[in-house]
């Protein structure tokens, strides 16, 4: 089938900050809605085991990254890449400190669609603000939970540079967050800035444009498989 995706994902064994507050991750990974889009997540979940509401008092071990490992494309290696999520932090006292990354990726919202007519179809952008695992206490989940801000659907084809242009979602003027497992992100992807007419934002050069723009293209030329994706919609 078109859409059909055979992946794996992989952390390491030990979390790279454990044991952080809500207020760490709000003020190091811009996370301002995480509560709200926890909160929202685990009342979704089956009520089979009752468990304690999340507040601030709680703690979580972060994960500055994960492998997603994809499937071999024709004449290709297999896929294999990394999902960084993590803010500026020590590199050792002799070394420059390692800068922040919050990776975009792309997101499995509808798999029936995606299965049925491939491409990017049923696949969403996001941007990946913290990998984290759940406290015992919260509920006993199996795997990672990734916290995300979401990227409006790719409905704007743009002809003139055949590349779709995305842009921030909000919601009541605050991102548009959610709370994923991570099994639902499919692949990594570049958004490239929507260029304006004059001088280019002076913070773009330094690697802050996803922080000081809204719009963007869906680069279809960051790797063989997201161009072959493309192909289904022109």
């Amino acid at each position: 089938m078109p859409g059909r995706h055979h992946r794996s994902h992989r952390i390491s064994h030990q979390p790279q900050f454990p044991k952080k507050t809500v207020q760490y991750l709000e003020q190091h990974h811009s996370a301002i809605c995480f509560l709200d889009a926890l909160k929202m997540f685990i009342g979704s979940l089956p009520q089979r085991l009752q468990h304690f509401k999340p507040n601030t008092n709680d703690h979580f071990d972060i994960y500055g990254d994960l492998v997603l490992c994809g499937p071999q494309l024709e004449h290709t290696m297999p896929m294999r890449s990394r999902i960084r999520a993590h803010p500026q932090h020590s590199n050792g006292t002799c070394k420059r400190p390692i800068l922040a990354w919050f990776d975009t990726v792309l997101v499995d919202i509808d798999t029936k669609l995606q299965q049925q007519q491939g491409g990017l179809h049923g696949l969403r952008v996001t941007e990946v603000h913290a990998i984290f695992r759940l406290p015992p206490h919260l509920r006993n989940y199996p795997q990672p939970l990734a916290y995300i801000h979401w990227f409006k659907p790719l409905q704007v084809y743009d002809n003139n540079v055949k590349m779709f242009h995305v842009s921030c979602s909000t919601r009541q003027r605050l991102p548009n967050t959610e709370v994923i497992p991570v099994h639902q992100i499919i692949q990594h992807c570049h958004l490239i800035p929507w260029f304006p007419w004059g001088m280019v934002h002076p913070n773009w050069l330094h690697g802050y444009a996803l922080a000081d723009t809204e719009h963007f293209y869906l680069n279809r030329h960051i790797n063989l498989k997201i161009f072959e994706q493309y192909r289904l919609h022109e």
